[in-house]
């Protein structure tokens, strides 16, 4: 009996660490396009990150394409956590699970999306590079003079 329980316990880790190689090997294989999505969840849109995580792992990442998502969201009891996940086909890999620096980030600090995005360059290389901020759709508001900002005036393009 102990032995089979060392067994399966063996068994598992070893699952483990062979899914740990394979998403890392996945991860640093160069692809042509690399997605980032940053979705602060922490408001009324915690309900839709999990369902919009699980579309991604509909198409999920392959040898064309890198998908990485960073998720604030509280959790039961009101934690308030940050989750990185690599999104492969069918399956949502929590990549910053053993980096207590990154699992209690605030995703209202600029140095978050920038740690998030440096994170996707350096693990997910690709030709070109989508970063999302994952939201209401509607774009940055500038509280100083209650209005919308125009995120097209805030980028400069060299035709």
């Amino acid at each position: 009996m102990l032995h089979s329980l060392l067994r399966s316990k063996y068994s598992l880790l070893c699952m483990a660490l062979l899914t740990q190689c394979t998403i890392q090997t996945t991860m640093h294989q160069m692809a042509d396009t690399l997605v980032c999505v940053f979705m602060a969840g922490i408001n009324n849109l915690a309900g839709f990150a999990p369902r919009n995580i699980k579309q991604m792992a509909a198409i999920g990442s392959n040898q064309n394409l890198h998908i990485a998502v960073h998720l604030d969201i509280r959790l039961n009891g009101n934690k308030k956590v940050s989750r990185r996940y690599y999104i492969e086909p069918n399956k949502i890999n929590h990549v910053n699970a053993n980096d207590p620096t990154s699992q209690r980030m605030d995703s209202g600090d600029p140095q978050t999306a920038i740690s998030f995005f440096s994170w996707c360059v350096d693990n997910c290389p690709a030709k070109k590079y989508v970063f999302i901020f994952w939201n209401h759709g509607y774009g940055i508001i500038d509280p100083q003079n209650g209005y919308a900002v125009d995120t097209a005036k805030l980028f400069h393009f060299n035709p």
